[in-house]
């Protein structure tokens, strides 16, 4: 008995590999747009943690703590600094800066409490005016003076996410009219 050998696939097979192809084109660019979304909520975080550690710090143990930008010297940026050149959230008494030494102090002995490298390429920080050169919460863990709006913000055409400081120092998300314009660089 002979056997012919066939090669080939069916139609069958041909529409079930065409199926399957266009639910992976689909899932894909879904998921890119999901993936550019959870890293921009996942940066919103990092900011918030850090804000929350500062005024947490304050509250526990009865001294100041700022969070600033950072300057191209290694201290706060004077008078008004990016905030996506990364940030740092130090113990000060007044209006001191925070110039690193040895042992995560600050040059007036002050503990270091976060160190934030620069964001990520592709996202960036627009704060108003009460933020441009720093936060700041006092012992009861108020925001006199230096309550304002953030904004984070993605170059992925991810709609931008907020953050906002109260003067009572409880920062929350901000509303979709409470964000801020995302210009790159920008600290309106």
């Amino acid at each position: 008995m002979h056997t012919r050998l066939e090669h080939g696939v069916t139609l069958l097979e041909c529409l079930v590999v065409m199926l399957l192809l266009v639910i992976m084109v689909g899932v894909s660019s879904n998921l890119a747009a999901w993936i550019a979304r959870h890293r921009l909520i996942t940066f919103q975080h990092d900011v918030y943690r850090s804000l929350m550690v500062a005024r947490h710090h304050a509250i526990n143990y009865g001294v100041d703590v700022v969070v600033c930008p950072l300057g191209n010297d290694g201290g706060c940026a004077m008078p008004s600094g990016n905030w996506s050149n990364g940030w740092r959230v130090f113990e000060t008494e007044g209006e001191q800066d925070c110039q690193p030494k040895t042992g995560g102090l600050c040059h007036h002995g002050g503990r270091i409490l976060v160190e934030q490298a620069p964001v990520r390429k592709g996202f960036h920080i627009a704060v108003n005016s009460h933020l441009a050169r720093r936060a700041r919460f006092d012992a009861m863990g108020m925001s006199h003076g230096y309550n304002g709006r953030l904004t984070v913000c993605s170059r992925q055409n991810v709609t931008p996410l907020g953050l906002v400081i109260a003067q009572s120092g409880r920062v929350r998300k901000a509303e979709p009219e409470e964000l801020l314009p995302c210009d790159a660089g920008s600290t309106p």
